[in-house]
Protein backbone atom coordinates (compact mmCIF):
# COMPACT_ATOMS: atom_id res chain seq x y z
CA UNK A 1 0.00 0.00 0.00
CA UNK A 2 3.04 2.25 -0.25
CA UNK A 3 2.25 5.62 -1.74
CA UNK A 4 -1.50 5.10 -1.98
CA UNK A 5 -2.25 8.24 0.05
CA UNK A 6 -0.81 11.63 -0.80
CA UNK A 7 1.04 13.38 2.01
CA UNK A 8 3.77 15.97 2.36
CA UNK A 9 6.18 14.23 4.70
CA UNK A 10 8.61 11.45 3.86
CA UNK A 11 8.44 8.66 6.42
CA UNK A 12 10.94 5.99 7.40
CA UNK A 13 10.14 2.92 9.51
CA UNK A 14 12.59 1.33 11.93
CA UNK A 15 12.14 -2.30 13.03
CA UNK A 16 13.53 -2.66 16.54
CA UNK A 17 13.51 -4.10 20.05
CA UNK A 18 14.92 -1.24 22.20
CA UNK A 19 15.87 -3.60 25.01
CA UNK A 20 16.63 -1.09 26.47
CA UNK A 21 16.59 2.06 24.34
CA UNK A 22 20.14 3.46 24.26
CA UNK A 23 22.33 6.06 22.55
CA UNK A 24 23.00 3.78 19.57
CA UNK A 25 19.26 3.71 18.90
CA UNK A 26 19.03 7.49 19.38
CA UNK A 27 21.86 7.89 16.85
CA UNK A 28 19.99 5.81 14.28
CA UNK A 29 16.83 7.90 14.70
CA UNK A 30 18.85 11.11 14.36
CA UNK A 31 20.57 9.87 11.18
CA UNK A 32 17.27 8.82 9.64
CA UNK A 33 15.69 12.19 10.47
CA UNK A 34 18.43 13.93 8.52
CA UNK A 35 16.91 12.42 5.38
CA UNK A 36 13.27 11.75 6.30
CA UNK A 37 10.67 13.96 7.94
CA UNK A 38 9.25 11.43 10.34
CA UNK A 39 10.35 8.17 11.92
CA UNK A 40 7.96 5.45 13.05
CA UNK A 41 9.03 2.29 14.84
CA UNK A 42 7.75 -1.28 14.92
CA UNK A 43 9.01 -2.72 18.21
CA UNK A 44 8.96 -6.08 20.01
CA UNK A 45 6.56 -6.31 22.92
CA UNK A 46 7.39 -7.81 26.32
CA UNK A 47 9.26 -10.82 24.91
CA UNK A 48 12.19 -10.50 22.53
CA UNK A 49 13.74 -12.48 19.71
CA UNK A 50 16.13 -14.10 22.21
CA UNK A 51 12.98 -15.70 23.69
CA UNK A 52 13.52 -13.78 26.90
CA UNK A 53 11.42 -11.19 28.75
CA UNK A 54 12.27 -7.60 27.81
CA UNK A 55 14.20 -5.56 30.37
CA UNK A 56 11.24 -3.26 30.90
CA UNK A 57 7.63 -2.89 29.78
CA UNK A 58 6.82 -2.30 26.10
CA UNK A 59 4.98 0.96 26.87
CA UNK A 60 7.94 2.46 28.72
CA UNK A 61 10.35 1.47 25.97
CA UNK A 62 8.00 2.96 23.36
CA UNK A 63 7.55 6.19 25.29
CA UNK A 64 11.32 6.53 25.69
CA UNK A 65 11.80 6.15 21.94
CA UNK A 66 9.20 8.85 21.22
CA UNK A 67 10.82 11.21 23.73
CA UNK A 68 14.11 10.57 21.92
CA UNK A 69 12.74 11.54 18.51
CA UNK A 70 10.54 8.79 17.08
CA UNK A 71 7.13 9.91 15.85
CA UNK A 72 5.27 6.77 16.87
CA UNK A 73 5.95 3.24 18.10
CA UNK A 74 3.80 0.23 17.22
CA UNK A 75 3.95 -3.24 18.77
CA UNK A 76 5.30 -6.21 16.84
CA UNK A 77 3.11 -9.13 18.02
CA UNK A 78 4.74 -11.75 20.23
CA UNK A 79 3.96 -14.45 17.65
CA UNK A 80 6.56 -12.77 15.42
CA UNK A 81 8.80 -11.00 17.94
CA UNK A 82 9.97 -14.03 19.92
CA UNK A 83 10.83 -16.20 16.92
CA UNK A 84 13.59 -16.80 14.39
CA UNK A 85 15.07 -14.01 12.29
CA UNK A 86 12.96 -15.13 9.32
CA UNK A 87 9.65 -15.01 11.19
CA UNK A 88 10.60 -11.81 13.02
CA UNK A 89 11.44 -10.06 9.75
CA UNK A 90 8.56 -11.46 7.69
CA UNK A 91 6.04 -10.53 10.38
CA UNK A 92 7.40 -7.01 10.65
CA UNK A 93 7.55 -6.37 6.90
CA UNK A 94 4.07 -7.83 6.43
CA UNK A 95 2.73 -5.21 8.86
CA UNK A 96 4.69 -2.35 7.30
CA UNK A 97 3.38 -3.04 3.80
CA UNK A 98 0.05 -1.63 5.02
CA UNK A 99 1.73 1.61 6.13
CA UNK A 100 2.40 4.60 3.91
CA UNK A 101 6.17 4.70 4.30
CA UNK A 102 8.99 5.65 1.98
CA UNK A 103 11.85 3.74 3.60
CA UNK A 104 12.81 1.03 6.07
CA UNK A 105 15.87 1.40 8.29
CA UNK A 106 17.78 -1.21 10.26
CA UNK A 107 21.20 -1.64 11.80
CA UNK A 108 23.93 -3.90 10.42
CA UNK A 109 27.36 -4.89 11.71
CA UNK A 110 28.52 -4.56 8.10
CA UNK A 111 26.11 -2.27 6.19
CA UNK A 112 26.80 -3.88 2.81
CA UNK A 113 23.28 -3.64 1.41
CA UNK A 114 24.35 -4.86 -2.04
CA UNK A 115 25.62 -8.17 -0.59
CA UNK A 116 22.55 -8.46 1.62
CA UNK A 117 20.25 -7.94 -1.37
CA UNK A 118 22.15 -10.53 -3.41
CA UNK A 119 21.76 -13.09 -0.62
CA UNK A 120 18.08 -12.18 -0.22
CA UNK A 121 17.55 -12.72 -3.94
CA UNK A 122 19.06 -16.18 -3.69
CA UNK A 123 16.91 -17.05 -0.66
CA UNK A 124 13.78 -16.14 -2.62
CA UNK A 125 14.63 -18.63 -5.40
CA UNK A 126 13.31 -22.15 -5.93
CA UNK A 127 16.88 -23.38 -6.27
CA UNK A 128 17.60 -22.22 -2.73
CA UNK A 129 14.61 -24.11 -1.34
CA UNK A 130 15.78 -27.33 -3.00
CA UNK A 131 19.42 -26.88 -1.94
CA UNK A 132 18.45 -25.97 1.61
CA UNK A 133 16.28 -29.07 1.93
CA UNK A 134 19.20 -31.24 0.84
CA UNK A 135 21.55 -29.56 3.32
CA UNK A 136 19.07 -29.97 6.17
CA UNK A 137 18.70 -33.63 5.23
CA UNK A 138 22.39 -34.11 5.96
CA UNK A 139 21.83 -33.12 9.59
CA UNK A 140 23.01 -29.51 9.52
CA UNK A 141 21.37 -26.81 11.65
CA UNK A 142 19.11 -24.41 9.76
CA UNK A 143 21.61 -21.54 10.04
CA UNK A 144 24.53 -23.62 8.74
CA UNK A 145 22.46 -25.24 6.01
CA UNK A 146 21.15 -21.85 4.89
CA UNK A 147 24.64 -20.32 4.71
CA UNK A 148 26.02 -23.30 2.77
CA UNK A 149 23.07 -23.25 0.35
CA UNK A 150 23.53 -19.52 -0.32
CA UNK A 151 27.28 -19.95 -0.80
CA UNK A 152 26.82 -22.84 -3.23
CA UNK A 153 24.34 -20.92 -5.37
CA UNK A 154 26.36 -17.68 -5.22
CA UNK A 155 29.61 -19.40 -6.11
CA UNK A 156 31.26 -18.12 -2.94
CA UNK A 157 32.95 -19.81 -0.01
CA UNK A 158 30.68 -21.05 2.76
CA UNK A 159 33.06 -19.38 5.21
CA UNK A 160 32.61 -15.86 3.84
CA UNK A 161 28.82 -16.17 3.59
CA UNK A 162 28.66 -17.79 7.01
CA UNK A 163 30.74 -15.01 8.54
CA UNK A 164 28.45 -12.34 7.06
CA UNK A 165 25.29 -14.13 8.24
CA UNK A 166 26.74 -14.98 11.66
CA UNK A 167 26.39 -11.32 12.66
CA UNK A 168 22.85 -11.07 14.11
CA UNK A 169 21.94 -7.76 12.52
CA UNK A 170 23.37 -8.73 9.13
CA UNK A 171 21.21 -11.85 9.24
CA UNK A 172 18.14 -9.81 10.14
CA UNK A 173 18.91 -7.39 7.31
CA UNK A 174 18.96 -10.26 4.81
CA UNK A 175 15.65 -11.54 6.18
CA UNK A 176 14.09 -8.06 5.97
CA UNK A 177 15.17 -7.77 2.34
CA UNK A 178 13.94 -11.30 1.60
CA UNK A 179 10.51 -10.41 3.04
CA UNK A 180 10.44 -7.07 1.21
CA UNK A 181 10.98 -8.88 -2.08
CA UNK A 182 8.44 -11.57 -1.18
CA UNK A 183 5.72 -8.99 -0.49
CA UNK A 184 6.51 -6.92 -3.59
CA UNK A 185 7.54 -3.78 -1.74
CA UNK A 186 10.10 -1.28 -3.00
CA UNK A 187 11.03 1.09 -0.15
CA UNK A 188 14.31 2.95 0.19
CA UNK A 189 16.72 0.97 2.37
CA UNK A 190 18.56 2.98 5.04
CA UNK A 191 21.15 0.72 6.69
CA UNK A 192 23.03 2.11 9.68
CA UNK A 193 26.30 0.62 10.89
CA UNK A 194 25.93 -0.87 14.33
CA UNK A 195 28.57 0.66 16.58
CA UNK A 196 30.22 -1.35 19.33
CA UNK A 197 30.79 -5.08 19.60
CA UNK A 198 27.67 -7.25 19.81
CA UNK A 199 27.33 -8.82 23.24
CA UNK A 200 30.36 -7.00 24.67
CA UNK A 201 30.24 -5.95 28.35
CA UNK A 202 32.48 -2.94 27.72
CA UNK A 203 31.08 0.36 29.01
CA UNK A 204 34.20 2.40 28.28
CA UNK A 205 33.55 3.33 24.66
CA UNK A 206 31.26 5.76 22.85
CA UNK A 207 28.51 3.14 22.52
CA UNK A 208 27.55 0.09 24.59
CA UNK A 209 25.71 -3.12 23.75
CA UNK A 210 22.18 -3.67 25.00
CA UNK A 211 23.27 -6.81 26.89
CA UNK A 212 25.99 -4.86 28.74
CA UNK A 213 23.49 -2.17 29.65
CA UNK A 214 20.93 -4.66 30.96
CA UNK A 215 23.55 -6.13 33.29
CA UNK A 216 24.76 -2.70 34.39
CA UNK A 217 21.27 -1.31 34.99
CA UNK A 218 20.26 -4.30 37.11
CA UNK A 219 23.20 -3.60 39.42
CA UNK A 220 22.63 0.17 39.24
CA UNK A 221 26.08 0.67 37.75
CA UNK A 222 26.35 4.44 37.19
CA UNK A 223 28.54 3.85 34.13
CA UNK A 224 25.38 2.92 32.21
CA UNK A 225 23.72 6.31 32.69
CA UNK A 226 25.46 8.05 29.79
CA UNK A 227 24.23 5.37 27.36
CA UNK A 228 20.57 5.28 28.39
CA UNK A 229 18.32 8.29 27.71
CA UNK A 230 15.86 8.96 30.56
CA UNK A 231 17.86 6.48 32.60
CA UNK A 232 16.02 7.15 35.89
CA UNK A 233 12.72 6.04 34.33
CA UNK A 234 14.32 2.83 33.12
CA UNK A 235 16.13 2.07 36.39
CA UNK A 236 13.06 2.74 38.53
CA UNK A 237 10.73 0.65 36.36
CA UNK A 238 9.67 -2.89 37.21
CA UNK A 239 12.08 -5.46 35.80
CA UNK A 240 11.56 -9.18 35.25
CA UNK A 241 12.89 -11.72 37.70
CA UNK A 242 14.82 -13.87 35.24
CA UNK A 243 15.23 -16.73 37.72
CA UNK A 244 11.46 -16.83 38.26
CA UNK A 245 10.98 -16.77 34.47
CA UNK A 246 13.26 -19.80 34.11
CA UNK A 247 11.47 -21.66 36.90
CA UNK A 248 7.98 -21.23 35.45
CA UNK A 249 9.26 -22.01 31.95
CA UNK A 250 10.86 -25.23 33.18
CA UNK A 251 7.59 -26.09 34.94
CA UNK A 252 5.69 -25.55 31.68
CA UNK A 253 8.02 -27.94 29.85
CA UNK A 254 7.88 -30.58 32.61
CA UNK A 255 4.09 -30.52 32.69
CA UNK A 256 3.61 -30.66 28.93
CA UNK A 257 1.73 -33.37 27.07
CA UNK A 258 4.05 -34.99 24.51
CA UNK A 259 1.35 -35.27 21.86
CA UNK A 260 0.34 -31.63 22.17
CA UNK A 261 4.00 -30.55 22.30
CA UNK A 262 4.46 -31.75 18.71
CA UNK A 263 2.16 -28.91 17.60
CA UNK A 264 4.32 -26.14 19.13
CA UNK A 265 5.79 -23.69 16.65
CA UNK A 266 9.45 -24.67 17.10
CA UNK A 267 8.79 -28.38 17.65
CA UNK A 268 9.84 -30.96 15.10
CA UNK A 269 12.00 -34.04 14.56
CA UNK A 270 11.57 -35.01 18.21
CA UNK A 271 13.33 -31.98 19.69
CA UNK A 272 10.28 -31.32 21.88
CA UNK A 273 10.44 -34.83 23.35
CA UNK A 274 14.15 -34.49 24.03
CA UNK A 275 13.52 -31.19 25.81
CA UNK A 276 10.68 -32.66 27.88
CA UNK A 277 12.94 -35.55 28.89
CA UNK A 278 15.74 -33.16 29.88
CA UNK A 279 13.36 -30.93 31.84
CA UNK A 280 13.84 -33.32 34.76
CA UNK A 281 17.22 -31.65 35.27
CA UNK A 282 17.41 -29.05 38.08
CA UNK A 283 17.43 -25.91 35.91
CA UNK A 284 16.25 -24.61 32.55
CA UNK A 285 19.82 -23.82 31.55
CA UNK A 286 20.83 -27.44 32.14
CA UNK A 287 17.82 -28.72 30.20
CA UNK A 288 18.64 -26.47 27.23
CA UNK A 289 22.32 -27.45 27.31
CA UNK A 290 21.44 -31.15 27.36
CA UNK A 291 19.06 -30.71 24.41
CA UNK A 292 21.47 -28.73 22.25
CA UNK A 293 23.11 -30.58 19.39
CA UNK A 294 24.72 -29.89 16.04
CA UNK A 295 21.24 -29.72 14.53
CA UNK A 296 19.42 -27.83 17.30
CA UNK A 297 20.85 -24.45 18.28
CA UNK A 298 20.44 -22.65 21.60
CA UNK A 299 18.23 -20.11 19.87
CA UNK A 300 15.73 -22.64 18.58
CA UNK A 301 15.62 -24.53 21.88
CA UNK A 302 15.04 -21.32 23.86
CA UNK A 303 12.25 -20.33 21.47
CA UNK A 304 10.72 -23.77 21.91
CA UNK A 305 10.85 -23.27 25.70
CA UNK A 306 8.91 -20.05 25.28
CA UNK A 307 6.44 -21.85 23.01
CA UNK A 308 5.77 -24.24 25.88
CA UNK A 309 5.18 -21.31 28.24
CA UNK A 310 3.00 -19.21 25.92
CA UNK A 311 1.34 -22.08 24.08
CA UNK A 312 2.46 -20.86 20.65
CA UNK A 313 1.56 -23.49 18.02
CA UNK A 314 2.45 -23.95 14.38
CA UNK A 315 -1.16 -23.13 13.49
CA UNK A 316 -0.83 -19.76 15.25
CA UNK A 317 1.68 -18.45 12.73
CA UNK A 318 -0.18 -16.36 10.19
CA UNK A 319 0.64 -13.39 7.97
CA UNK A 320 -2.70 -11.66 7.23
CA UNK A 321 -2.79 -9.43 4.14
CA UNK A 322 -4.06 -6.59 6.33
CA UNK A 323 -2.75 -6.40 9.88
CA UNK A 324 -3.81 -3.93 12.57
CA UNK A 325 -0.82 -3.33 14.88
CA UNK A 326 -1.26 -1.81 18.32
CA UNK A 327 -0.04 1.76 18.77
CA UNK A 328 2.00 2.08 21.98
CA UNK A 329 3.21 5.69 21.98
CA UNK A 330 3.15 8.69 19.65
CA UNK A 331 3.84 12.38 19.36
CA UNK A 332 0.67 14.46 19.30
CA UNK A 333 1.28 15.68 15.74
CA UNK A 334 1.66 12.11 14.46
CA UNK A 335 -1.56 11.11 16.18
CA UNK A 336 -3.32 13.72 14.06
CA UNK A 337 -1.92 12.11 10.90
CA UNK A 338 -2.29 8.50 11.98
CA UNK A 339 -4.85 7.72 9.28
CA UNK A 340 -2.39 8.85 6.61
CA UNK A 341 0.68 7.11 8.01
CA UNK A 342 -0.72 3.91 9.47
CA UNK A 343 -4.33 3.52 8.34
CA UNK A 344 -4.62 0.05 9.86
CA UNK A 345 -3.30 0.94 13.34
CA UNK A 346 -5.31 0.10 16.46
CA UNK A 347 -5.26 2.32 19.55
CA UNK A 348 -7.68 0.54 21.89
CA UNK A 349 -8.05 -3.10 22.87
CA UNK A 350 -11.48 -3.17 21.26
CA UNK A 351 -10.02 -1.99 17.94
CA UNK A 352 -7.11 -4.41 18.19
CA UNK A 353 -9.19 -7.48 18.96
CA UNK A 354 -11.79 -6.59 16.34
CA UNK A 355 -9.34 -7.22 13.53
CA UNK A 356 -6.43 -9.40 14.63
CA UNK A 357 -6.62 -13.21 14.60
CA UNK A 358 -8.02 -14.62 17.85
CA UNK A 359 -4.90 -16.67 18.46
CA UNK A 360 -2.73 -13.52 18.38
CA UNK A 361 -4.90 -11.96 21.09
CA UNK A 362 -4.72 -15.15 23.15
CA UNK A 363 -0.94 -15.20 23.03
CA UNK A 364 -0.63 -11.48 23.81
CA UNK A 365 -2.92 -11.92 26.81
CA UNK A 366 -0.92 -14.85 28.16
CA UNK A 367 2.40 -13.08 27.48
CA UNK A 368 1.25 -10.03 29.45
CA UNK A 369 -0.01 -12.16 32.36
CA UNK A 370 3.32 -13.95 32.60
CA UNK A 371 5.32 -10.75 32.18
CA UNK A 372 3.39 -8.97 34.94
CA UNK A 373 3.92 -12.03 37.17
CA UNK A 374 7.69 -12.12 36.76
CA UNK A 375 7.83 -8.32 37.20
CA UNK A 376 5.73 -8.54 40.42
CA UNK A 377 3.18 -6.02 39.17
CA UNK A 378 -0.62 -6.34 38.92
CA UNK A 379 -2.02 -7.66 35.65
CA UNK A 380 -4.16 -4.96 34.03
CA UNK A 381 -4.49 -6.23 30.46
CA UNK A 382 -2.06 -6.24 27.57
CA UNK A 383 -3.44 -2.97 26.17
CA UNK A 384 -2.84 0.05 28.38
CA UNK A 385 -3.24 3.80 28.02
CA UNK A 386 -1.52 5.20 24.95
CA UNK A 387 1.54 7.30 25.77
CA UNK A 388 1.13 10.64 23.96
CA UNK A 389 4.24 12.84 24.07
Amino acid sequence: MLGTIKRKNKICAIICEYNPFHTGHARQIALVKEKYDKVICLMSGNFTQRAEPAFCDKYLRAETAVKAGAGAVFALPTVYAAQSARIFAEGAVNILRNFNIDAISFGMENPDVISAKRIAGIKNSEAFSITLKNKLGSGLSFATASAEAVAELAGESAGSVGKFLSSPNNLLAVEYLTAIKKFGMDPDIFAVKREGEYGSDDLGGEFASASALRKALLTRNEAAEKFVPFCDDVVNAAHPDYKLFEIITLAAVRGADRTEAADLLNAGEGIENKLIKNSSLPSLAEAVEATKSRRYTYGRIKRLCLDFLLGTRKSDLDFPDVFHPLLLAAKSDVLGELGLIAPTAAVTRAEYEKYIPENFARIEDRAEKIYSLICSVPFSGYVKKLASV
